[in-house]
């Protein structure tokens, strides 16, 4: 029989559900209704004490009346056990935490409260994942939510130690699991071979022995989901135009993947050869320094603590996006940014960007974007590459220099075609007019210097509304026109 009792009673001080405290009655593990996990319930309260203040959930203890219902030996082992079970499985990076049976005097036979306490981690943002998906959760009073993407940053930045790379791990070094790391670093550095005092001094190796958290990334052997890279080809300018062409899924260690990504890019680009008056110039899509650059930032700089993400390489008709999880640190939102040599040269992974630069596939000492628009400079605006960032990925576009006009997005009218050969007057100048930009009525006769007459309306735009070529934008006053991508084809 067990005396009825409050939770302040047998742990002085504790009265109420706040930052740092929680009360279950029971946990359970396995699908409840809807198929939902019944462990992601308490788990998620475990994960956010982590990625806030630290904090204890009291189990035995009901939430609502905050009495003492107190758990029987044998459920109190059982209920410790499954604990540390699902920690062990859902929860990365591991969390520092104890777990405490308290005893309920005057039972018989015993009976216990379990507190589990948990500990701030060092290295948040700490994730509860199932089925390849990780979700970070935050703790506010008495409650726990999903974070918010500045949230999420706040963690990354505020972090005693953000950096994913240089956790500890119990694995130990052995050369012959790094063949292909050593002999790509004997290819670019003159035939010379990869010294184990090299990657001491950048931390790859502690001084026990144990490799790091990001050298397992460049083993032989790796098959981490965290390194997914896709790579496409679109034959249009954007993915909605159904011209999809050729993809690569790879997976493996990182100077692995950096090469199949180059030649990847390369193989699926116009470089060759322009014949002149007196000899042949080289013609090619996308400058090397700056795409070796590009990818090696992509994988240098990605958050490696994000689950279920992936590095896209989009190769389109006019330019190579290279988009990469994880905002770039030390910078605000990025919109086309194409002042790239002032993107602040910060590093979210200093241990693999190290190995990069010894491999002499990045710069060691600036962010390597300096260098991108430096090699780009001489081709003019309309080839400037650009850089956007938000709280969830970061993205580098190169714009392709075979492309004779450009990037089409920066393009005021460009050439357009369709697959249809279309019989009305004007059809193509009006589409490529309206390509990158919302035109009223007025703006297109203006533009073709003719009157905007009913006459216009109906034997000019009417017929490329009918066929889908030109969309109608409702929702302004007055009503605007815009090409369909998904049918009008850039030149």
């Amino acid at each position: 029989m067990v005396q009825l009792m409050l939770i302040d009673e047998l742990i002085p001080n504790v009265n109420l559900e706040d930052y740092k405290t929680e009360f279950k009655g029971i946990i359970k593990e396995g699908k409840g209704e809807g198929s939902e996990r019944l462990e992601i319930g308490w788990l998620k309260q475990l994960a956010s004490f982590a990625n806030t203040f630290g904090g204890v959930m009291y189990i035995g203890v009901d939430n609502k009346t905050h009495t003492v219902l107190a758990l029987p030996h044998e459920e109190a082992d059982k209920t410790s056990l499954m604990v540390q079970r699902q920690i062990e499985e859902h929860i990365e990076p591991p969390l520092n935490y104890f777990i405490e049976k308290i005893i309920v005097p005057n039972t018989s036979p015993t009976r216990y409260v379990i507190a589990v306490h948990v500990e701030k981690s060092k290295y948040p943002p700490v994730s509860l994942r199932f089925n390849g998906i990780g979700v970070i959760y935050v703790r506010h009073f008495g409650k726990t939510s999903v974070a918010s993407g500045e949230e999420i940053r706040n963690l990354i930045m505020n972090s005693d130690s953000a950096s994913f790379d240089l956790l500890e791990t119990d694995k130990k070094y052995h050369k012959d699991d790094f063949k292909f790391l050593n002999d790509f670093y004997k290819k670019n550095n003159d035939g010379k071979d990869l010294k184990e005092k090299d990657l001491i001094n950048i931390g790859f190796i502690d001084s026990f022995g144990r490799l790091r958290r990001g050298a397992l990334l460049f083993k032989d052997d790796c098959d981490d989901g965290r390194t997914l890279v896709e790579c496409s080809q679109f034959l249009g300018v954007s993915k909605g135009e159904n011209t999809f062409y050729a993809s690569k899924t790879i997976k493996g260690n990182l100077l692995y993947e950096l090469e199949e990504m180059v030649n990847f890019v390369t193989s699926h680009s116009a470089d060759g050869f322009v014949k002149t008056n007196d000899s042949k110039e080289k013609y090619v899509a996308f400058p090397r320094r700056s795409l070796i650059e590009g990818i090696a930032n992509a994988l240098g700089h990605r958050n490696y603590f994000i689950q279920g993400g992936q590095i896209e390489i989009n190769i389109y008709k006019d330019r190579l996006e290279i988009i990469s999880p994880g905002s770039l640190i030390g910078s605000k939102w990025l919109n086309k940014e194409t002042n790239l040599a002032k993107i602040p040269p910060l590093r979210r992974n200093e241990l693999i960007c190290s190995v990069f630069s010894l491999c002499k596939m990045m710069d060691h000492k600036e962010s390597g974007f300096d260098k991108i628009e430096e090699e780009y400079k001489p081709y003019g605006e309309k080839f400037s590459p650009f850089a956007s960032s938000n709280d969830s990925f970061f993205s580098l576009t190169l714009p392709d220099l075979t492309h004779v006009n450009g990037l089409v997005s920066k393009a005021t009218n460009p050439p357009v075609h369709t697959l249809e050969l279309l019989d009305c007057k004007n059809a193509l100048k009006i589409l490529s007019f309206c390509y990158n930009e919302n035109k009223t009525a007025s703006d297109i006769a203006n533009y073709l210097k003719i009157k905007p007459s009913s006459y216009f309306r109906k034997e000019m735009l009417l017929p490329l509304v009918e066929k889908g070529y030109l969309l109608t934008i409702r929702g302004e006053y007055p009503a605007t026109y815009r090409a369909n991508s998904s049918k009008v084809i850039p030149d």
